[in-house]
């Protein structure tokens, strides 16, 4: 795993930006954190966002990295990762958002289990991160939480 120590945090995939590769180990980082979550607990979740453009080429921007949507819950989550600047504070930021599902085509509409939220706003945790051991320990948290309670 690529990373680089600064005072206080040692900073995750710094690079991710610039090496494809170091991109989707930062993918599969996120992947394996909330499969480790979620999974074991009998909590699905599958990605949403369309991370392709249409000409087929693959956004490697960090918006999101990952996300993942929970059909029990009808919850999305989203994280957005930046690259790490040189200060002893990472960014970390987190809002709550929604997607108005009825104004969606029908064929981008996510399922949930529950029939009668098809048409429900879908409730969205954005998390906006520098990645380092601090802040994913933060991210998993708070994606823990949003997504349990």
């Amino acid at each position: 795993m690529a990373d680089r120590l600064t005072p206080s945090h040692r900073v995750l995939f710094p690079t991710f930006l610039e090496d494809h590769e170091v991109y989707q180990q930062a993918v599969a980082y996120w992947q394996m954190l909330f499969e480790a979550l979620f999974s074991t607990k009998d909590i699905p979740f599958q990605r949403y966002y369309n991370t392709v453009s249409p000409d087929g080429e693959k956004d490697y921007t960090g918006n999101p990295i990952f996300d993942g949507y929970f059909p029990r819950q009808h919850k999305l989550v989203r994280i957005i990762q930046f690259i790490a600047t040189e200060t002893d504070q990472p960014r970390f930021d987190f809002w709550e958002d929604a997607w108005p599902t009825a104004e969606l085509d029908p064929a981008l509409r996510p399922i949930p289990h529950d029939p009668a939220k098809s048409l429900e706003p879908v409730p969205e945790l954005v998390i906006s991160l520098e990645l380092s051991t601090d802040t994913a320990e933060q991210a998993r948290a708070l994606v823990e939480a949003w997504v349990r309670g």
